[in-house]
């Protein structure tokens, strides 16, 4: 036990999962304290911050990816759209919108995949001169009705963080904490901040029985 406890100590404290100057994700949230930017993904989405996107998987393969465009445009955000993001793609329904503030444009799309035919909407938000941030919501034709209210949400979700909130921001951190009277495998979990997940990540980083006196990894801000 004296070097399982070596072993935790070792531990405690340590980052789990996203580094802040990458982004985080929080269960359906998406925040970046350096771009001071923040969205939110509907329920029963699951997100991942990739190195070059963020993804989020729903359901009926309903998808959602976030990324910068790779170079500043001058122009309206609708130009963007046909003629630089979206100029291969037949575009319908273009239209100029603002989001929380900030110049944007979304279309939609149609497209045949290896996965069989998607309905595909664009979204493209002017964060500041050098900056633009863009979504793709793809969705089976089936679901793409139901899911547009949720789609709508998450677009206007999107909004740039105050700095007292970026300042604000923390990573998940794994945290030694010992097993108290009355304590379960799910009380436990429920500390962590992981929609949906917390009981499955918790026996992923436990294999010791739960009892009193027993220490047990937990991750939390």
């Amino acid at each position: 036990m004296v070097a399982r406890d070596v072993y935790l100590s070792k531990l405690d404290g340590m980052i789990y999962g996203d580094d802040p100057k990458d982004g985080i994700v929080n269960g359906r949230e998406f925040v970046h304290p350096s771009l001071r930017i923040r969205f939110e993904v509907p329920d029963g989405f699951s997100m991942f911050n990739g190195p070059k996107a963020v993804t989020a998987a729903g359901p009926q393969n309903a998808a959602i990816i976030f990324d910068g465009a790779p170079r500043p445009f001058n122009g309206a955000m609708p130009g963007y759209l046909a003629n630089v993001w979206g100029q291969k793609l037949r575009l319908s329904a273009i239209e100029a919108i603002t989001v929380n503030g900030m110049d944007a444009a979304t279309a939609t799309t149609r497209a045949n995949t290896q996965s069989g035919t998607r309905d595909i909407r664009l979204l493209a938000i002017r964060g500041d001169a050098q900056s633009i941030y863009r979504f793709i919501f793809i969705t089976q034709p089936s679901a793409t009705d139901r899911l547009a209210a949720d789609f709508r949400r998450t677009t206007y979700s999107f909004r740039r963080l105050e700095p007292h909130e970026a300042a604000a921001i923390r990573p998940l951190r794994i945290h030694i904490a010992a097993v108290g009277p009355g304590d379960t495998p799910q009380s436990l979990a429920a500390r962590m901040p992981r929609d949906g997940f917390q009981q499955q990540l918790f026996q992923v980083l436990n294999s010791v029985p739960v009892r009193p006196g027993e220490k047990v990894k937990i991750v939390a801000p």
